[in-house]
């Protein structure tokens, strides 16, 4: 069995602390990344900050049980992951202008429905475009990670990114 442990601090005096979104995004694309991989477990430090002292802010719930960004984002990757059968490489390919700094997981669900997540590694921008070859899975939603809304996306799906 494999397991990995992780978490970002968000506190303000702690190199390398990031801020709740980035905290969020992080905890997202490591979900999604491991999902693609041998790795069994996620854990992940705190659920909940303890504040036993300026570097102990890694919770998903701030100290007062309010929840951050990046449990929002945990409840919306549980929602569209968490049922995933397994990775479906080359059931979607993406592209865009500059593909080294792009990393795309395609999952398949039961009933045989795409969970799909891409992220550019850089801030430049770019437009990502997906291709799904499979008929059946034209209709594309767009999943909003912090309040897990679905839209429908316009088709051919192309995102500024």
């Amino acid at each position: 069995m494999c397991i990995r442990d992780r978490g970002w601090t968000t506190s303000s005096v702690s190199p390398p602390g990031v801020d709740e979104a980035a905290q969020a995004a992080y905890l997202l694309r490591t979900m999604v990344s491991y999902a693609a991989t041998d790795v069994d477990r996620v854990i992940w430090f705190n659920l909940r900050d303890t504040w036993l002292n300026d570097l102990d802010r890694y919770g998903l719930l701030r100290l007062d049980f309010s929840p951050r960004p990046a449990y929002a984002f945990y409840s919306t990757f549980m929602r569209a992951f968490g049922p995933a059968e397994g990775p479906a490489p080359g059931a979607a390919s993406f592209s865009c202008s500059a593909p080294g700094t792009l990393e795309a997981h395609a999952f398949r669900l039961p009933g045989g429905d795409l969970a799909i997540s891409a992220w550019k590694l850089d801030d430049a921008p770019d437009t990502l475009s997906v291709s799904v070859p499979e008929p059946a899975l034209a209709d594309t939603v767009l999943v909003d990670p912090d309040s897990g809304a679905g839209r429908p996306a316009p088709g051919p799906y192309s995102d500024p990114v």
